[in-house]
């Protein structure tokens, strides 16, 4: 088809114009450069991890340079500073040598500007813990009255009732502690934190609690002239009701509980008591900038009543674990509280203890890592009572704690020995010979690779806790579960004895 010559020259026209007009635009347009969010000053305790970050905004690409003073952050100096080039300064294993002033400068092309300083104070010592200790649960009605034109209808509805304990563990010249509990509103009802009336020291105090949705802080301050004056002090109850149709572990597992030391504060009623700068403590919890660690423990709830496993003469309570807090943890540790004597005036122990700690001694046993919110988990307590009554073994106490990981190294035996299994109702039970003088690990696994006891390198092989000693005679050993076990006995589980001095 033929195209007039105007034709073809307007078009061309029009195509250089489209080229052309980004350059133009391109050229017309204003470079700049700013600062979003600007660092923030913190206080954190040596050792401990932390960061600086800043968000600005332009012409990309922007570069960073963070500065101590006025000396530029090079590289991983000291092995403390890490990303002095980027927009986040970390800060690893810190010490009292990285308190200071901080400022970044961020620049595009020709352009630049600097951030404010932000202040890094870094505390020698321990923080104070503010802990949700066991909590007790119940079933409660409660009642409400509706209209709905026919007249006032009350209704009464079955309800768990949960109370939290909340514990202050003071390291220092405290005079104010605050927190903020989060929770699912889907299953959580009636959130409330009960100050007890009866503290230590609370003549000349002011307390603020204030609802959130979805949350719940308090506020507890000292007046200037008196600070706390326990070690270890109850604040009062944090409590709360979940639906009756939830069993109690996992209505603590759904209830999503999430403790923050950060406070909306506009919603507070008052702001916080201003104190004289005479008054910062030693160690320091969350007045100013220093956080206060908050401890959210596994929860461990009885479940029914101790009973009598006649196969070995022990007691059995099962309880539920239950891991309420947003974060995994690597191990838990169960200490087991107000053990006492039977009738015939010998001790009640935990046959599954992995030994005493503290002073008195108290039985203690490791019960495996847990997912975040994760459990329940079903572990079977076994206790030694003479006398065989349940009434003897009394009410233990339970308190649960997060551990660092922990693994069992045993030593190389005198000989490994197979036990002869049998199943029964309750698990796997094992019979072997012992000697005199010797103790004896049980070590198991699920996947037989030519097996032995005195492997060490294969991790699919797993030591029972504790060892116990041998009495010169064939004894018996029942593998029913955690805690002496990580899980109850599979179809497929292969055992070994190591025997070792």
């Amino acid at each position: 088809m033929h195209i007039p010559l105007v034709a073809r020259l307007l078009g061309l026209v029009l195509a250089l114009g489209a080229l052309l007009a980004p350059t133009v635009l391109a050229a017309n347009s204003t470079p700049f450069l700013r600062i979003l969010r600007q660092p923030v000053t913190q206080g954190i305790f040596a050792g401990a991890n932390t960061e600086l970050s800043v968000l600005a905004e332009g012409d990309a690409p922007l570069t960073y340079q963070w500065y101590q003073g006025t000396n530029p952050l090079v590289g991983a100096t000291n092995n403390f500073f890490t990303n002095t080039t980027l927009a986040t300064l970390a800060f690893n294993n810190t010490s009292v040598t990285n308190a200071g002033d901080y400022n970044v400068v961020v620049r595009s092309g020709a352009l630049s500007v600097t951030s404010s300083v932000a202040t890094l104070k870094v505390l020698v010592g321990l923080p104070s813990i503010l802990r949700l200790a066991n909590s007790t649960n119940s079933v409660v009605n409660l009642t409400n009255v509706v209209d709905n034109g026919g007249g006032p209808v009350t209704n009464v509805t079955q309800w768990n009732r949960h109370v939290f304990p909340v514990s202050f563990t003071i390291q220092g010249d405290d005079r104010v502690v605050a927190l903020t509990l989060g929770y699912s509103n889907g299953v959580v009802a009636n959130p409330r934190f009960e100050f007890l009336t009866d503290y230590v020291g609370s003549t000349n105090h002011v307390l603020w609690v204030t609802n959130h949705p979805s949350a719940l802080s308090f506020v507890f301050a000292l007046t200037n002239s008196t600070f706390f004056t326990n070690v270890s002090q109850l604040l009062g109850n944090f409590t709360f009701e979940t639906p009756a149709s939830l069993a109690a572990a996992d209505a603590l597992r759904q209830a999503g509980i999430q403790a923050v030391t950060t406070l909306p504060v506009t919603n507070l009623v008052a702001p916080y008591i201003a104190l004289p700068s005479a008054s910062r403590r030693v160690y320091g919890t969350n007045e100013g900038d220093f956080p206060l660690l908050i401890s959210l423990q596994p929860q461990i709830i009885p479940v029914g009543s101790p009973t009598l496993n006649r196969q070995t003469g022990y007691l059995v309570q099962p309880v539920d674990v239950v891991n309420i807090s947003p974060d995994e943890l690597a191990d838990i540790r169960l200490l087991i509280t107000g053990l006492t004597n039977d009738t015939r005036g010998v001790p009640v122990s935990l046959v599954t203890s992995v030994g005493p700690v503290g002073t008195p001694p108290v039985p203690s046993l490791f019960l495996g890592p847990l997912a975040a919110y994760g459990g329940p988990r079903r572990v079977q307590l076994e206790y030694y009572v003479s006398d065989g009554r349940i009434e003897s073994l009394g009410t233990p106490g339970y308190v649960a704690e997060a551990a660092v990981a922990y693994s069992v190294t045993t030593s190389t035996g005198r000989r490994s020995i197979t036990p002869i299994p049998t199943r029964v109702a309750d698990g796997v039970l094992l019979e072997f010979p012992t000697l005199n003088t010797f103790s004896y690990y049980v070590r198991y696994t699920d996947t037989l690779t030519d097996f032995s006891a005195q492997t060490t390198n294969d991790t699919a092989i797993r030591t029972a806790l504790p060892p116990f000693r041998g009495n010169g005679r064939t004894v018996q050993w029942l593998d029913n579960g955690p805690p002496r076990t990580v899980s109850a006995p599979t179809t497929n589980r292969f055992y070994r004895v190591l025997e070792f001095r």
